[in-house]
């Protein structure tokens, strides 16, 4: 899916693994967070990768991934 650009069909299955798992590791977050920039659901993108800094506060990526966040909705 991802690699045919189905974003909104990716995240909708990645979502209802995460409802429905009893843990999520930081990777999953960080997956969803993408995803939700990709659609533009920017306090979704903003909320998951919060959620994977939560419990893992050295993921790099996710840190990359919130001043892309801020810096496309210029927020400080």
């Amino acid at each position: 899916m991802l690699n045919s650009h189905q974003y909104t069909e990716a995240q909708g299955l990645l979502q209802q693994h995460i409802s429905s798992a009893e843990s999520v590791s930081p990777a999953l977050h960080l997956l969803n967070a993408q995803l939700n920039m990709q659609l533009k659901a920017y306090a979704k993108a903003d909320e998951s990768f919060q959620t994977a800094l939560a419990s893992m506060p050295d993921l790099v990526r996710a840190h990359q991934g919130l001043a892309t966040l801020y810096f496309t909705t210029e927020k400080a």
